[in-house]
C-alpha cells in the first residue's frame, strides 16, 4: 500500500486500516493532537499489543478516555501542552516499521471514521522508517512529557471546567510542567521506570476494588488499604492457595473481602497505617514543615517506613542515616522527591544515583518509592519487595 487516501462513503481510516488489520503488527506508535478513541486502543490492548501515544493535553482531549486507558499494562503515554498538532501512525512487527500513516485524522471517532479527512498510507520500508524516525523524535522531545497519575487528576479539573466554559483561561497545565525535567540524570534506573509499571498494575486492582474499600474503611485512602492487603497475600492467603495468572475482578473482590474480614479480627493494622501517614509523614513532611526537620523527627520518619523499621532494629540504619547525611542535604532531597515538578522516575534515579546532589545514603529504592505513598495517598501507591511480590502472586509481574 502507497498512496494518498480520503475518509469517504466508501473509505476510512479506522474501518479500512485500523480494524482487524491488527494480525499485521503487534506494537503500534500513534501521534495525534486530539485524543478520544479510546476502545480501539482498549481492544489492541486486550490482544497484547503495545502502545505508544503522544498526545496534546488540551481540550477536546478527552480525559475519561485517557483514564480508561492510563491504568492499562503495554502502554506508554507522553503529552505535550502547547505547539503539538502531528497526527502519525506506525505499526510494527517484531520491532520493524510495517506501515506508516500522516495526514489529518486526529485520533478521534470523527478523524478516524467520520470527517473529511485526508492521509497518506505507505508499506514501503524507507518511507515507513523515515515516518518512524519523525516519530521517534518527537518522544524524545524534551518538551514531551511523561504522563503520571498527578498530571490526569490536573487535567480532569481542566477538562471539566472547559466542558462548562469553554473559553475560560487556566494555568493549570503550564504548572504542570515549569521545572520539568531539568534535573534529568545520565542514566534513568530500571527500577526507577518499573514505578511507573506498579502504578498502573495497582490502580487495576484498586477500580476493582475501591467500593469495598470504601465501605469497609471510609476514611482511608484506597491505596493505604491496598497496602496491608499485600501483607495478608503474602503471609495468609499463600499458605492455602497457588498463585494466579489471569485474575478476575471477581476473584480479587473475594480475596479482598477475606482479607477485610482477617483485618478488622485482628490488629485492625489498616487504621494504624493511615494514623501513621497523617500523623507522622504527612505531618512532618508537609510543605510547612518540612524545612524544620530535626534528626529525632527524621529518625521517626524513617524507622516508620516499612523497609526503614526493621533496618532500625537489626542494624541502627535509622541512626546512620542522620549521621551518614547532613540533615539539610536529606531535607532538600526529601523536598524534591515530594514536591519538585520532576517526572518520577527522574526523582527516584536521582536520589538513588551516586554523584547526583540528591543521593542518601541508607536509602534504597524501597525506601523512597514508599514515602511518595505515605505523603500523598490519594496519588501514589506504597512500593517496596512486599507488594512487588504479592501482586506476582496475584498474576502481575513487574518486569
Amino acid at each position: 500500500m502507497d498512496g494518498v487516501f480520503n475518509n469517504n462513503d466508501s473509505f476510512n481510516l479506522k474501518e479500512n486500516i485500523l480494524l482487524n488489520n491488527d494480525i499485521l503488527f503487534d506494537e503500534i506508535y500513534i501521534g495525534s493532537a486530539f485524543f478520544s478513541e479510546d476502545k480501539l486502543l482498549l481492544d489492541w490492548l486486550e490482544k497484547g499489543i503495545r502502545i505508544k501515544l503522544i498526545i496534546l493535553l488540551q481540550f477536546p482531549t478527552n480525559y475519561y478516555s485517557l483514564n480508561n486507558i492510563f491504568s492499562k499494562g503495554n502502554i506508554e503515554i507522553k503529552y505535550f501542552i502547547k505547539g503539538f498538532h502531528s497526527k502519525i501512525i506506525i505499526m510494527l512487527k517484531n520491532n520493524i516499521p510495517v506501515r506508516g500513516i500522516i495526514g489529518s485524522s486526529n485520533f478521534t471517532e470523527n478523524g478516524l471514521s467520520n470527517n473529511i479527512e485526508t492521509n497518506y498510507i505507505t508499506d514501503n520500508p524507507h518511507k515507513v522508517k523515515n515516518i518512524s524516525n519523525c516519530f521517534n523524535a518527537i518522544w524524545n522531545n524534551k518538551k514531551c512529557y511523561l504522563l503520571e497519575p498527578r498530571d490526569l487528576i490536573t487535567y480532569k479539573e481542566e477538562y471539566d471546567e472547559k466542558n462548562v466554559n469553554y473559553n475560560k483561561y487556566s494555568d493549570k497545565l503550564e504548572s504542570l510542567v515549569k521545572d520539568r525535567n531539568i534535573n534529568r540524570p545520565v542514566l534513568i534506573l530500571d527500577e526507577a521506570k518499573k514505578y511507573f509499571t506498579f502504578c498502573k498494575y495497582i490502580d487495576i486492582i484498586k477500580n476493582m476494588v475501591s467500593d469495598i474499600s470504601e465501605k469497609e474503611y471510609p476514611n482511608i485512602p484506597v491505596y493505604l488499604t491496598i497496602d496491608h492487603f499485600w501483607h495478608w497475600v503474602k503471609t495468609e492467603w499463600v499458605n492455602k492457595h497457588v498463585k494466579l495468572s489471569n485474575p478476575s475482578k471477581d476473584v480479587i473482590c473475594r480475596m479482598f473481602s477475606e482479607y477485610c474480614v482477617w483485618d478488622k479480627n485482628g490488629l485492625n493494622y489498616t487504621s494504624e497505617i493511615y494514623n501513621n501517614s497523617v500523623n507522622i509523614f504527612q505531618k512532618y513532611l508537609s510543605r510547612e514543615n518540612i524545612k524544620k526537620l530535626n534528626a529525632n523527627e527524621l529518625k521517626l520518619i524513617y524507622s516508620k517506613l516499612h523497609s526503614g523499621g526493621e533496618r532500625a532494629k537489626r542494624f541502627g540504619a535509622d541512626e546512620k542515616f542522620i549521621t551518614e547525611n547532613k540533615i539539610e542535604n536529606i531535607v532538600n532531597s526529601l523536598e524534591y522527591l515530594l514536591y519538585s515538578n520532576d517526572d518520577i522516575d527522574i526523582k527516584i534515579s536521582n536520589l538513588c544515583t551516586d554523584g547526583t546532589k540528591y543521593k542518601l545514603r541508607q536509602m534504597k529504592f524501597s525506601a523512597i518509592q514508599e514515602l511518595l505513598g505515605w505523603v500523598e495517598p490519594e496519588r501514589y501507591p506504597i512500593r517496596n519487595k512486599k507488594s512487588d511480590d504479592a501482586l506476582e502472586l496475584i498474576g502481575f509481574k513487574i518486569e
